[in-house]
């Protein structure tokens, strides 16, 4: 056989081996293929959630490399560029809104000048996902309906339900005890180092609990609270809560536990990565956990 008929064979060959093996090669998923996991659980498009979505980029951008986390905040992106992700799904905005107030309430410091200065966390963070070219997705109520809720009342010991009110269950512990040794469990549960916050009488024995994970121990949130209370609540454990709802709560005899709103839903953060990777097993996903943002002492 001739050798350019033998070389024409060997291309022939490997441009046949090339079609088969592209036929096995699967297109890069986009970032709607990673929105869409919440979405199928929700039955609902994002774009009808009441909040969240696009802040940088858009729905077809394929995926480098995806990290999770809580708030895109400027440790969280420098992560994402250091770890090759160009997507970043968080669960808090990114940037901060300030409003803008008329003196004289702002009489000693009449509102002028620039809101956002170079040192502003809203700048630094702009910055780092302009100059990466990062798109920035936020999943604020999908990923609270998605394993928020669920998986804080699993890692603190809610498996029985009172109540079945869907995200506004009441929980049922097997035994009564009171709210200083729950708080002590809580603490074990989540490797919680340093103090936590208890409103209410600590001696107190309860059963019936309610779930205020993330910010819904917020006096902003009381909706909770109050039907917590409505469906048997004897006590909450919260991710954060304020001044103002310990007072609401003291006086309707329910006593708070306090663990921390980022905390709380880290663990849900954690659980919908796994989801990501159970999809998309050959996708880099990194999932960039932070804890409490504070410390006790």
């Amino acid at each position: 056989m001739a050798k350019s008929t033998v070389n024409n064979e060997m291309r022939r060959s490997r441009r046949q081996q090339l079609r088969k093996s592209a036929c096995h090669v699967r297109p890069a998923p986009t970032c709607a293929d990673l929105v869409g996991i919440v979405e199928e659980f929700l039955g609902m498009d994002y774009m009808l959630w009441p909040d969240g979505g696009y802040h940088s980029g858009s729905a077809d951008t394929p995926v480098r490399g995806v990290l999770i986390t809580w708030m895109a905040n400027v440790a969280a992106l420098t992560e994402a560029v250091r770890q090759s992700c160009n997507i970043v799904v968080c669960h808090e905005a990114p940037l901060f809104a300030e409003k803008r107030e008329m003196p004289p309430y702002r009489w000693l410091t009449p509102n002028v000048g620039p809101l956002e200065p170079s040192r502003h966390p809203n700048s630094r963070r702009r910055r780092l996902i302009e100059k990466h070219g990062l798109t920035v997705f936020v999943c604020h109520y999908g990923l609270d309906r998605f394993g928020h809720e669920k998986a804080f009342a699993d890692a603190v010991g809610l498996t029985r339900k009172y109540c079945d009110h869907g995200w506004e269950s009441v929980y049922e512990l097997a035994r009564p005890t009171t709210v200083a040794a729950l708080a002590d469990d809580i603490k074990r549960r989540l490797r919680i180092e340093g103090t936590i916050r208890v409103a209410g009488d600590l001696k107190k024995r309860v059963r019936r609990v309610g779930n205020f994970w993330g910010g819904l121990g917020l006096l902003s949130n009381v909706y909770w609270l109050r039907e917590s209370i409505l469906h048997g609540a004897e006590v909450g454990i919260c991710g954060e809560t304020d001044e103002l709802m310990m007072h609401y709560a003291i006086d309707a005899g329910v006593p708070l536990i306090e663990t921390s709103h980022q905390l709380s839903e880290e663990i849900g953060m954690r659980y919908y990565a796994g989801q990501v990777k159970h999809r998309f097993p050959d996708l880099r996903v990194v999932t960039f956990l932070q804890g409490r943002p504070y410390r006790t002492l």
